[in-house]
């Protein structure tokens, strides 16, 4: 599900007409999405109340905590407030996982030689290649390639 479903127009439309949106006519308005994938982008994430940018010191400190405790990303997005799973899911991957290397850690040249086979061989799967790069987050090593 991207941005498609994300304009203006879609969440205009969707206040619009309300909860019987009619769906069909969204995606076709936008072209590239399903009726089913614009509902559920609007249900999860753009009507959910779901909270936007930068997450606070407090947020970090629940989620390290409940990762700690073994909770998965659906029940600590249930534990903080304004956030969905997939938020939560990418700032511990990215930012909060303690097996990362500190932020602005210069790369080395071992470490872009690894990037450049990895993306040889497995093409953009970030996730995968990240594997390759000892502390390396998948976000960090798109944001590199990038």
């Amino acid at each position: 599900m991207g941005a498609d479903c994300a304009r203006p127009r879609t969440r205009t439309a969707a206040q619009f007409l309300g909860p019987t949106s009619d769906w069909a006519q969204i995606a076709r308005d936008h072209g590239t999405r399903t009726a089913a994938e614009c509902r559920r982008r609007w249900e999860k994430v753009l009507h959910s109340g779901a909270k936007k940018g930068r997450f606070t010191a407090e947020e970090d400190r629940k989620i390290r905590e409940f990762v700690d405790a073994g909770l998965g990303f659906s029940a600590i997005a249930n534990r903080v407030d304004g956030r969905i799973a997939k938020q939560i899911r990418e700032r511990f991957t990215n930012t909060l996982d303690p097996t990362l290397k500190p932020a602005g850690t210069p790369w080395t040249a071992d470490e872009d030689t690894l990037l450049r086979d990895g993306y040889a061989e497995y093409g953009s799967d970030w996730v995968h290649i990240a594997s390759l790069l000892e502390g390396r987050s998948p976000g960090g090593v798109k944001n590199r390639w990038n």
